[in-house]
């Protein structure tokens, strides 16, 4: 929403064993009509949204068709909404989007795919003919929980975790318009999970995570402790704050 409290909100609802993708307009009034975003009923996951202009909007989410995870997504289209577009490849498991604006109606999406034993985080922007996608994390990791933010220049970036030499890492990767290379981000040897990125005032890059320490208290008794780090981005290097 905007400083108006004017916006979309979109949400993943049940009842009697169904499941949908539910939106609409803010600020909502009695009569605010509610759109079903997936068109339909099934077995679905929480949606992400972003604003990509005044009233246009990108939504995705994944869903349970044919025996894999997909992952689909829907946009504002003039005073209505395209149809709900299936991403992801056919036969391949695809979970966790997350969806980005990148300029006016323009959108990115990222998401994990599960393929040949290894999970990896993958992107595609939807306004490429024939929506290629790009591999983002390294291959010899499994990686997880994507997000993506756009930083001053209006480069695409994206954050992740990944399990490597039996630990969690954040990492960072610009996406465009050049593909860079791969920046570790965290730097505890405790697990960092579930990374998200926002660009500050002047539009420096932040990350935060969850930092997990394993603890124990005495024979037998084993806790934990969740900490959140938060990294900055300056002179091309992450520093944890």
């Amino acid at each position: 929403a905007d400083g108006a409290g004017r916006g979309f909100a979109v949400w993943h609802a049940s009842a009697t064993g169904e499941e949908w993708i539910v939106g609409r307009a803010l600020p909502a009034a009695r009569d605010t009509i509610m759109v079903d975003v997936a068109a339909g009923r099934g077995i679905v996951s929480s949606p992400e949204i972003a604003a990509g202009g005044k009233d246009a909007y990108g939504v995705t989410w994944a869903a349970y068709v044919d025996g894999h995870w997909r992952v689909m997504e829907r946009r504002t289209k003039g005073a209505g909404w395209s149809a709900p577009m299936v991403v992801s490849e056919a036969g391949v498991d695809a979970l966790h989007p997350v969806v980005a604006a990148t300029g006016p109606e323009s959108y990115a999406l990222a998401w994990v795919e599960f393929r040949e034993g290894r999970f990896g985080v993958v992107w595609t922007s939807l306004n490429e003919t024939g929506r290629s996608k790009v591999a983002v994390s390294a291959p010899d990791a499994d990686a997880f929980r994507p997000s993506l933010v756009t930083d001053e220049t209006g480069a695409l970036w994206a954050f992740w975790d990944a399990y490597k030499e039996l630990g969690y890492s954040v990492y960072a990767r610009q996406l465009t318009p050049t593909l860079g290379p791969i920046e570790r981000v965290s730097a505890s040897s405790d697990r960092c999970i579930k990374a998200i990125a926002v660009r500050g005032a002047a539009g420096e890059l932040y990350a935060a995570w969850l930092k997990v320490t394993d603890v124990t208290g005495g024979e037998g008794v084993i806790d934990q402790i969740y900490s959140v780090q938060v990294g900055l981005r300056r002179g091309g290097r992450w520093a944890v704050l």
